[in-house]
């Protein structure tokens, strides 16, 4: 049995609103002394309850639970298991606790028609399971308390950032966005023709060709992972056509709205970057992107400068995504050498099949962005995404500490010949602007760094005033 086909899994509740444990507050006490008061949890207190399976290779399936169902049998097959990706988790063992909705009979019989194998669990032992003395732990642990009344906060822990390479953010019914009623017509429509790289149909080059020149072939509905792939090897051309419109400081969001509505514009100017002053935080504007009919791609590339990158979805069809954190940058570039391609992984020339990934063990991760989600990326991560039909989407590029402190923003490829111009005009930075006295002074004010290391948002500022769910 190899480690790569094990899928891990299991459910847990996350409290919004975290208080420390028994063993934190275990205390020692001199005679005569008062106890310590220690703070109860109320039995009313908001809570999400997470379903969550991942891999060598990341997360497979993070699904939260609404409000109201529990997890039982039936709704553990419907929801759980038929949410997991198509590609890359087939003929899996899965390994979780003996809690009754897992060993249901209907749910093993349909585990092993969907060929997945179930290992054995000792009795009476949930807490052997990963999932329980490790993932859930490290979740609650950086979950920030939340304000239920009104506004919640994007960026709750930068390790599990870091970690994943990504976060999806699901706005709650309080938010309040300010955006505007009318669209913006693309002026200027990008034709990607995708092209094999080699026999086994893992890599592709993406190139810019004029339109009129080639022949779009109609192609079927794409309808999730499997589909898209399928549609990319089943090509009746040795190419694949795909149409992107990218529309450079451009935007659906009000830049001048009152302070309860969140607006994308202030990102920049409330990040790290404030630190470079008020002529460079200005160059950083949002962008926006229409992709025009089934299976549009964005290739494999990273955020410029190597930044964070906040990512909202307007409307339209969903946008799968694959990200790859930045700590696998080196094992992929190795990969791709492996396989006898030269081409820059940085700025949009390659798209990869993730079974590529799974055979080598590179880490990534996998979402699916819906309407009115954001997605915010890491400093350093590589993406690559595709939609299913027409959408909207918007983007802007902003900087956490880590950025400097783990030398992103040193990075530079000097073998690298792309024309990155027609992605987005290079901003030149002055990096010894982030002194590391000036970066503390902002880490103190805006991000309330506490005696223990903890991290919380001061909830006058960075990042973003939503309201949002697990």
């Amino acid at each position: 049995m190899k480690l790569c086909d094990v899928v891990i899994g299991n459910e847990s509740w996350v409290y919004h609103k975290q208080i420390d444990r028994k063993s934190s507050n275990a205390a020692w006490v001199a005679r005569g002394d008062p106890v310590p008061t220690v703070v109860r949890r109320s039995s009313f207190a908001s809570r999400t309850l997470l379903s969550i399976f991942f891999g060598s290779t990341g997360p497979v399936l993070i699904h939260s639970v609404k409000r109201g169902p529990t997890i039982d049998n039936q709704y553990y097959i419907n929801n759980s298991q038929n949410q997991r990706p198509s590609v890359g988790t087939q003929a899996i063992k899965l390994y979780y606790n003996n809690e009754k909705a897992h060993i249901h009979e209907d749910v093993v019989n349909y585990l092993e028609s969907e060929d997945i194998t179930i290992m054995p669990h000792p009795p009476n032992s949930p807490d052997l399971a990963p999932c329980d003395f490790w993932l859930f732990d490290l979740i609650k642990q950086n979950v920030d308390d939340q304000d239920d009344s009104k506004s919640f906060f994007i960026y709750t822990h930068e390790g599990i950032l870091k970690e994943f390479g990504a976060i999806k953010i699901q706005l709650s019914s309080d938010c309040t966005l300010a955006l505007k009623k009318r669209k913006i017509s693309p002026t200027c429509t990008t034709t990607q023709k995708i092209t094999k790289l080699n026999d086994d149909e893992s890599i592709y080059s993406v190139d810019k060709v004029e339109a009129q020149n080639l022949c779009n072939e109609q192609r079927s509905p794409i309808t999730d992972e499997k589909t898209f792939w399928s549609s990319l090897s089943n090509s009746d051309h040795i190419f694949y056509l795909s149409n992107v419109s990218i529309l450079p400081n451009q935007t659906l969001f009000y830049k001048k709205q009152h302070r309860k509505y969140f607006a994308i514009h202030s990102i920049p100017r409330q990040s790290l970057l404030k630190l470079a002053g008020s002529k460079i935080v200005n160059q950083f504007v949002p962008c926006l992107t229409r992709t025009h009919g089934p299976g549009a791609v964005f290739p494999l590339s990273s955020a410029q400068q190597h930044l964070s990158l906040l990512v909202y979805h307007h409307q339209g069809s969903p946008r799968h995504w694959y990200i790859i954190p930045a700590y696998e940058r080196d094992a992929l570039t190795k990969i791709l050498q492996r396989e006898n391609s030269s081409i820059c992984f940085e700025h949009q020339k390659l798209l990869i099949n993730p079974l590529l990934f799974d055979n080598y063990h590179i880490r990534y991760h996998r979402l699916v962005q819906c309407q009115n989600e954001f997605v915010v990326l890491s400093a350093g991560a590589l993406t690559q995404s595709f939609t299913e039909d027409a959408s909207w989407n918007e983007s802007i590029p902003f900087a956490l500490p880590s950025w400097i402190e783990d030398g992103h923003a040193y990075y530079s490829d000097s073998t690298c010949q792309c024309c990155i111009n027609n992605f987005y005009e290079p901003i030149t930075i002055d990096i010894t602007l982030f002194k590391h006295e000036l970066i503390q002074k902002y880490i103190d004010k805006y991000l309330n760094i506490d005696n223990d290391g903890n991290t919380s948002i001061n909830k006058g500022y960075l990042i973003i005033q939503l309201s949002i769910r697990f």
